[in-house]
């Protein structure tokens, strides 16, 4: 258990890496409403934006995206347990994006929680479509 130094110590550093690097993320969190909380996105380095797969497949491709959401461990300002059905959307995406739980692993005050998109994309013709 941490000491109460510890404790203050870790709100107070997460408040300002919350308050320098933080974005605002819509949460759903399984079974309940949607809500606008802070995070920090994981985004790897160089100029993409995420990790991204793609699976070709015979008439279309899978592109898998995957990203890691450092949120607080609080039921108001973050999240309170992160669990599979969880979803989120970031700022300024599609009102229909989905990024869905994968993972979560606990960082004392926080949370660093992965989420995965699946975007399928039309490639070349089906038979019937011949």
């Amino acid at each position: 258990m941490p000491s109460t130094f510890d404790q203050d110590f870790g709100d107070a550093v997460i408040d300002d890496l919350f308050a320098e690097f933080g974005e605002p993320v819509i949460y759903f969190p399984k079974g309940g409403f949607e809500r606008t909380i802070e995070g920090i996105v994981g985004r790897p380095k160089g100029q993409q934006k995420f990790r991204k797969q793609t699976e070709e497949q015979q008439f279309h491709k899978l592109q898998t995206e995957m990203l890691e959401l450092k949120v607080r461990k609080d039921a108001v300002l973050g999240m309170d347990i992160p669990q599979p059905g969880d979803a989120i959307r970031l700022s300024g995406e599609d009102e229909c994006a989905r990024w869905v739980f994968v993972s979560s692993i606990e960082d004392g005050n926080a949370f660093v929680v992965t989420f995965l998109k699946t975007k399928v994309k039309k490639h070349g013709h089906m038979p019937s479509q011949l």
